[in-house]
C-alpha cells in the first residue's frame, strides 16, 4: 500500500511540473500550501518544494559526507526541519539560501557524530595505537571550505549565489524569485565571488582553483524520486504528529535544538543590549550636569584638538610583519576585542586599548621579540658610515613592521536634522563641517542653512556643552573657513529645518527624493558591510 501511495505521489508531481501548475508559484506560496490542513495538496506543494531545491541540497551533503547513505539521511533531515520549522521563516520568498545553511549544519553534525562514534568504536576494540587516518580528497575538503564560508556571507550575498552559482538560474530568474531588479543581483554576485575568493585564498585555494570550484559546484545532483517520495511521506507524518522512528528524526532533533538554541541566545543578546542602553540612559538622565548652553562665536574655539589618535574597541588594525615565521604569517585586518586586546594568532594576544598607533607598534615588537629576531623585525639596520657594523633602530622607526588603522569604529561625531542620510560618522582625525555635511548626503531642499548649529559636550572642568555657529554661505561662496570648524568626538552637527520652506514650498521634486532615497540606501548599506566585517573578523570559523 504505502509503495503505491508513494508511486502516485512520484506521478503527481512529474505531472504537475510538466504541465507547470507549480513551476510559476514562488517559494513563498508553495511553503504556505505544504502547511495547510488538507493533506494531498500539502504533500504535494513539499514535494514540489523537494523537486526545485533537491539537487542543491543533496549535492551539499554529499561534497561535505563522503558516504552516500549519510548524505541521502542528512539530505532528508533537511528537508524534515523545513516541514517543521516551517511557520517560522521570515523570508519565504527564495528559501534556497535558508536550507543552503541548513543542509551545512546537518552535514557538519552528521560527520561530527561519525567521528565520535568511530572513536568510541577503536576504545571499546581496545586499540591503544593511534588510528592511521586516511588521505582526504582535496576536492571534497575544497568544496566543503567552499559551503563554510558561503555559508557566512550576508543573507542578500548568499541567495544571490546559491540561487545563481548552485542551482543553476539565470540573474533574470533569481530577480524574481528575490523580487528586486537584474542589476542588483549582478552586482550582489560580483561582491559575493570576490568576498569568497579573498577568503578561499586566505585558506590556501588560489584564484584559478577557486573558478574552477564554483564551476564544478554548479553541477546539478539528481534527486532519486524513489528518495523524494519516501522524505515527502515522512514530512507529512512528522507534520501530523511529530514522531518517526529512524535515525534521520534524531539527527533532525539534534539541528532543530541548536537552531533554538541559536534564537536563545540572539534573543539573550538583544535584550542584554536592550538593558545596558535604558541603564545608560537613565544613569544620563540623572545625571547633575547643568542643562545651560555656553555659546561661543570664536573660530579658535571650536577647534576640536589635533592629537595622535589612540585606538579603542572596536577598531580595525591592520598590522603586517614581512620576516614572519614560516608559515605563521602575520597580515592583515585584526580587530581590537573588547577586552582591549588584539590577537597576533600563534605568537600571542597584545593589549593596545588606549594607545597611540605608535606606542601599538612599539608593544606589538616587544612582543613579537618573543618568537622573532631583532634582525627579523627591522630593529638591527648596516650602518651607512660603516657598512661591516649595525645600528639600532627604535621600535617606532622599524620598517619592518607595519601598523595602522584599517576602520576607525570607536570615535564618531553625529550629524543630526535636514539632510540626506543623518546618523553617525566615524572620526579620523580631521573631518570638518562641510565634510560632514557631504558625507551625510548633502542638506534636503527645506533646510534652513542660516540654523546649522555645531554641539560639543563638555570638556573636563567645563560645566556645559558648547554650541557653535555655522555660516555655510561663507564657507561654499566666500571661502570663509572660520566656521567650518574640526569636529571631535562626539561633536554633534544640527542642521535646522527652514519654517517658511515647510508652508511655502509643496516639498521636493520627485527627482529629488529619488536622490535622497538612494544616499539613504548607500549609506546605510555601507554601515551594513562595515558592521559585517566587523562580525566576520570577531566570528571564528564555523565547524
Amino acid at each position: 500500500m504505502t509503495t503505491r501511495y508513494d508511486g502516485m505521489i512520484v506521478r503527481q508531481l512529474a505531472s504537475l511540473f510538466e504541465v507547470g501548475s507549480f513551476r510559476e508559484l514562488s517559494d513563498g506560496q508553495l511553503l504556505e500550501q505544504s502547511l495547510g490542513d488538507e493533506r494531498e495538496a500539502a504533500e504535494l506543494a513539499f514535494g514540489a518544494l523537494v523537486k526545485r531545491h533537491g539537487p542543491m541540497v543533496l549535492r551539499v551533503c554529499c561534497r561535505v559526507l563522503a558516504d552516500p547513505h549519510d548524505a541521502q539521511d542528512a539530505f532528508q533531515a533537511t528537508f524534515l526541519v523545513l516541514a517543521r520549522r516551517g511557520r517560522s521563516i521570515r523570508r519565504r520568498e527564495s528559501l534556497a539560501s535558508w536550507l543552503h545553511e541548513v543542509a551545512l549544519r546537518v552535514a557538519c553534525c552528521t560527520r561530527r557524530a561519525n567521528a565520535v562514534r568511530q572513536a568510541h568504536e577503536r576504545l571499546r576494540a581496545g586499540q591503544l595505537v593511534e588510528a592511521v587516518v586516511a588521505p582526504t580528497d582535496d576536492s571534497a575538503e575544497h568544496a566543503t571550505m567552499l559551503h563554510e564560508e558561503l555559508a557566512r556571507l550576508p543573507e542578500r550575498y548568499r541567495a544571490a549565489v546559491v540561487l545563481c552559482a548552485l542551482e543553476g538560474q539565470t540573474c533574470e530568474e533569481a530577480a524574481r524569485r528575490l523580487g528586486c531588479p537584474v542589476g542588483t543581483i549582478k552586482s550582489r554576485l560580483a561582491r559575493a565571488r570576490e568576498r569568497l575568493r579573498l577568503r578561499l585564498e586566505r585558506r590556501g585555494l588560489g584564484t584559478v582553483g577557486f573558478a574552477a570550484l564554483l564551476t564544478a559546484e554548479s553541477a546539478r545532483a539528481a534527486v532519486p524520486a524513489r528518495l523524494t517520495a519516501q522524505l515527502v511521506a515522512k514530512a507529512g507524518r512528522a507534520g501530523s504528529s511529530g514522531v518517526i522512528q529512524t535515525a534521520v528524526a534524531e539527527l533532525t532533533q539534534e539541528v532543530l535544538t541548536l537552531m533554538l538554541r541559536d534564537q536563545l541566545r540572539y534573543v539573550a543578546i538583544g535584550m542584554l543590549s536592550l538593558i545596558v542602553g535604558v541603564s545608560g540612559a537613565v544613569a544620563l538622565a540623572r545625571s547633575p550636569q547643568s542643562p545651560a548652553v555656553a555659546a561661543a562665536s570664536a573660530p579658535g574655539q571650536a577647534e576640536a584638538p589635533v592629537a595622535d589618535y589612540v585606538v579603542e574597541p572596536p577598531d580595525l588594525l591592520v598590522v603586517e610583519v614581512l620576516d614572519a615565521l614560516p608559515g605563521r604569517p602575520i597580515k592583515g585586518d585584526h580587530l581590537v576585542r573588547p577586552d582591549g586586546t588584539l590577537s597576533l594568532g600563534y605568537y600571542g594576544d597584545v593589549f593596545v586599548a588606549g594607545l597611540t598607533l605608535r606606542q601599538v607598534k612599539v608593544a606589538v615588537i616587544a612582543k613579537l621579540r618573543e618568537n622573532l629576531g631583532d634582525d627579523q623585525l627591522g630593529l638591527i639596520e648596516p650602518d651607512g658610515r660603516h657598512p661591516s657594523q649595525n645600528r639600532v633602530v627604535s621600535p617606532e622607526k622599524s620598517t619592518r613592521v607595519l601598523v595602522d588603522v584599517s576602520a576607525y569604529n570607536s570615535k564618531f561625531y553625529y550629524v543630526q536634522g535636514d539632510v540626506g542620510s543623518p546618523g553617525r560618522l566615524p572620526v579620523t582625525g580631521n573631518e570638518r563641517v562641510l565634510d560632514a555635511i557631504n558625507f551625510a548626503g548633502g542638506l534636503n531642499p527645506s533646510e534652513a542653512k542660516r540654523n546649522i548649529r555645531l554641539v560639543r559636550p563638555a570638556s573636563p572642568g567645563i560645566c556645559c556643552e558648547q554650541v557653535f555657529n555655522v555660516d555655510l554661505d561663507a564657507i561654499v561662496k566666500a571661502g570663509d573657513q572660520s566656521t567650518n570648524h574640526r569636529l571631535g568626538p562626539g561633536d554633534r552637527l544640527v542642521v535646522y529645518r527652514d519654517p517658511v520652506s515647510e508652508t511655502t514650498v509643496k516639498g521636493p521634486s520627485l527627482e529629488a527624493r529619488f536622490e535622497s532615497i538612494e544616499r539613504r540606501l548607500d549609506a546605510i548599506e555601507r554601515r551594513l558591510e562595515r558592521a559585517v566585517d566587523l562580525l566576520e573578523a570577531a566570528q571564528p570559523p564555523r565547524p
